[in-house]
């Protein structure tokens, strides 16, 4: 009997391999305010705040942000995202390292990504999207139908990772 005591007091001890990353998912996910968010990420503030109304009356809630690494920290920390849409010229990091960083990190590699771009990246810009399923191109939306058709459009690219808000 001596022996099972000290097993259970191991086991109550060390705890298992990954319980730190658990703990943290589950942080992540309580975080959720439960309303579906699109983040937006340009350094133009007046496309900024133009998608974020578009967006806001396409029935979504829109984070803005200057930056690639404010995008990413956000995004990040807040589980209630259910799309991206940022910028071909984000600048000053290379768009291409600020989507290899989202599709790196556990809570943002299933986000699906929107572009934004024009005519004259547009090109480019599918290159560098060309080998991942969860990310397209969109030119700039001039009216919330077209936002809220653009979320859409990215909400069917996430397929069975998506959940619906209830």
């Amino acid at each position: 009997t001596g022996d099972s005591d000290q097993s259970d007091q191991k086991s109550e001890t060390v705890p298992y391999a990954g319980a730190s990353v658990a703990v943290d998912a589950l942080r992540y996910l309580a975080a959720s305010q439960g309303k579906p968010r699109v983040l937006i990420a340009d350094r133009r503030l007046s496309r900024r705040q133009s998608l974020a109304s578009m967006i806001k009356s396409a029935g979504y809630e829109p984070d803005i942000y200057s930056s690639g690494r404010a995008a990413i920290k956000a995004a990040q920390q807040h589980p209630d995202y259910v799309a991206i849409f940022i910028s071909f010229t984000i600048g000053p990091r290379p768009i291409g390292d600020i989507l290899h960083e989202f599709r790196s990190d556990a809570q943002t590699a299933g986000l699906p990504i929107g572009v934004l771009v024009d005519s004259s990246n547009e090109h480019r810009a599918e290159n560098l999207i060309a080998d991942d399923p969860l990310s397209t191109l969109f030119f700039m939306p001039h009216t919330a139908e077209l936002a809220a058709t653009d979320i859409k459009k990215l909400i069917l690219l996430a397929g069975d990772a998506f959940v619906p808000e209830k």
